[in-house]
């Protein structure tokens, strides 16, 4: 399914009444759902087309600094590669890629 970051959003709340998108407290928890998501696709499992799936951080305005939507709390633990985050436009979501 294709969708945006909102459109996931939903989805996780229609799953459970306090579903969400993940959000991750330590540098191990994005690790291992990375770890997880990658090994599921070159499985075929679950697989997705790129850019990859939303998690639960969002664009605070135009600032390009995210927050966790749940809390808007700031996020700590990241793996961000070098160029990002990249944030051309107003209240972008999150993609583990």
């Amino acid at each position: 399914m294709e969708t945006d970051w909102l459109g996931a959003q939903r989805v996780c709340s229609w799953l459970h009444p306090n579903g969400r998108l993940a959000e991750f407290e330590t540098f191990e928890e994005v690790v291992a759902a990375t770890v997880f998501l990658v090994i599921d696709n070159q499985n075929g499992v679950y697989p997705w087309a790129a850019p990859g799936p939303w998690i639960g951080a969002i664009e605070l305005g135009d600032s390009n600094e995210f927050v966790w939507a749940s809390s808007n709390s700031p996020i700590e633990a990241t793996n961000w590669s070098p160029s990002r985050p990249n944030s051309p436009t107003f209240g972008d979501g999150v993609v583990l890629d």
